[in-house]
């Protein structure tokens, strides 16, 4: 799998982290800085010298003075500069130094270093003021201006005054609901306990607020209303933060393992528009860089992108709706990468799992759309973060980490291991399935291949190529390989592509698959006839299988 990241070549030395974009710079590098002999050809008084260099806890010393170097070329400069004479060169007693500065090669700086503990909310015992109380006591976030202040001005004629309802908890951050009483009442209550119930009219029935009605004003009044209440109150989370902000701004080609730290620290994030009283739970999201020679799959750059724009809620991250050909797409996008989100569960009302980019129902156009981490998730992307050799976010289900793609097959990038699943949805079962994971869903209570669809082989194909490319140095397809999933397969398109793939291939060499644009044209075809029964999967079997493990974690 090294070589997903080999559009950079490392520096042989084990020591050093240098990369180079050729073979001619790595050797130059190499040459400049690792090798353990060296000779310098110099004049010393108009005489021609000829000195032997050798690294010392690899610097070069001079043989003339106390300085020390780290390549040859800054020493090679010193001494001709200098002549020899350094030790008694009075003008430069720190040339040292201005010849390092010199040097050709200079590397950055390592990738910053982040705290994986809870952050503490900034002002957990913050409450509403006096205007914030009406507007939530009269339930009018959506209300005009004009209508809030005729409540507030009711509210005055009527003597009455706002008052906070605490939720007693052991939560950090603790709901507060807002009601009104006579000023003379909020004087007798303050400091006591009570037990609050409806008061019902005798002429009127109660009015039960149907579930979908449900208004989250809060982060904490969202946890404690939600339906999942009892399975978020298990999780701790924190708003979106510098240090966050930093990671998912990082340079992917600089540390090209934090882009696995960046699928996981979305993963199980919650977003939430407070104005609407909507809120998600990102079950499960992937990746994409913004460059193109880092990310075959890039977003393309467009009026309708999702690059934060310079008034956006978070420093370089903004959550956004993106129109595409296929539909709206819920993203989430900063300065180096955007996180496409393929599965969500409403938190705020009772709903149906969705599964797909374009299924989200809540609102998120708002330009105030807040986010919160899991600290679990965070924890774990920051020690992604500090392992430079990380190449998938998980040890098991690796295909499960592959993005869902339909074209590029041939390029190496389209194996990156950076898609990410919540505490919810780490099961296979309840991720959505993708070209390279269709083959493994269970299909209804039949266990054997009688009666398998063509999407079944296709996937396998996939799943075959896909496992070449993450284990083998020089991924290839095979002809018998090839005419097995052919024979499998009923008469109709899918067959007719594995014949045509079969038909490229002789019987004694196998074909690469990296690179191989003729494949990849072949491959674009099948995943193309396999998006719709993928889509029809992910609802009578992804879908159900959310909803079962919800339920299995609601009754613990």
């Amino acid at each position: 799998m090294e070589k997903l990241d080999s559009i950079l070549l490392p520096c042989t030395d084990e020591k050093c982290t240098s990369t180079f974009k050729n073979q001619k710079a790595l050797l130059n590098h190499v040459n400049d800085y690792h090798k353990l002999e060296y000779v310098v050809n110099f004049k010393k008084n108009k005489d021609a010298l000829c000195v032997k260099l050798k690294r010392n806890k690899n610097r070069l010393l001079c043989p003339y003075c106390t300085n020390n170097f780290n390549s040859f070329s800054a020493i090679r400069k010193h001494l001709t500069r200098l002549e020899g004479n350094c030790e008694t060169n009075k003008d430069s007693p720190n040339s040292d130094l201005d010849d390092e500065n010199d040097a050709v090669h200079v590397l950055l700086p390592d990738c910053p270093s982040y705290d994986d503990s809870l952050p503490v909310p900034s002002d957990p015992c913050r409450r509403h003021s006096f205007a914030e109380a009406i507007v939530q006591g009269c339930q009018s976030m959506e209300a005009s201006e004009d209508e809030k202040s005729k409540n507030e001005w009711i509210i005055g004629k009527l003597q009455l005054e706002p008052m906070a309802l605490i939720e007693d908890s052991e939560s950090i951050q603790k709901a507060e609901y807002n009601a009104f009483t006579h000023a003379v009442n909020i004087q007798r209550m303050t400091g006591k306990r009570f037990i609050c119930h409806p008061i019902v009219p005798a002429k009127r029935k109660l009015q039960k607020s149907s579930s979908h009605e449900i208004l989250a004003t809060s982060f904490a009044h969202l946890i404690h209303s939600s339906p999942l209440r009892d399975i978020l109150l298990e999780r701790h989370y924190f708003e979106v933060n510098h240090e966050v902000c930093q990671m998912l701004n990082a340079d992917w080609e600089h540390a090209p393992h934090i882009k696995y730290a960046c699928a996981q620290v979305l993963a199980g994030c919650i977003l939430v528009n407070e104005k609407a009283g909507q809120a998600v739970l990102v079950n499960t999201l992937e990746v994409y860089c913004r460059l193109r020679s880092v990310d075959i799959h890039r977003e393309l750059s467009n009026q309708h992108g999702s690059l934060p724009p310079p008034t956006s809620y978070y420093e370089n991250v903004c959550p956004c709706v993106l129109t595409t050909s296929d539909g709206e797409k819920l993203t989430i996008g900063t300065q180096t990468m955007n996180a496409l989100i393929t599965s969500t569960i409403r938190l705020d009302i009772k709903e149906e799992p969705k599964v797909g980019p374009t299924t989200c129902t809540a609102d998120f156009r708002s330009k105030t759309i807040k986010i919160y981490i899991d600290h679990g998730s965070w924890e774990k992307a920051v020690k992604i973060s500090k392992n430079t050799i990380t190449r998938q976010l998980e040890q098991f289900n690796l295909t499960s980490q592959l993005r869902q793609i339909r074209s590029q097959f041939h390029h190496p990038s389209s194996y990156y291991l950076i898609r990410a699943s919540s505490f919810l949805a780490m099961p296979f079962s309840c991720q959505p399935l993708s070209v390279f994971t269709f083959e493994n869903h269970e299909h209804g209570n039949n266990k054997t291949n009688a009666h398998e669809k063509a999407s079944m082989i296709a996937s396998r194909l996939f799943k075959l190529i896909a496992h070449q490319v993450l284990s083998t140095t020089k991924p290839s397809l095979s002809k018998a390989q090839v005419n097995q999933l052919a024979s499998q397969c009923a008469t109709g398109k899918v067959r007719d592509i594995l014949v045509n793939i079969s038909s490229s291939l002789t019987d004694a060499d196998d074909i690469l698959i990296l690179h191989n644009r003729e494949l990849n044209n072949s491959l674009t075809q099948l995943a193309s006839l396999m998006s719709s029964d993928i889509a029809k999967v992910n609802k009578s079997y992804v879908i159900p299988n959310i909803q079962k493990r919800l339920k299995a974690l609601l009754e613990e």
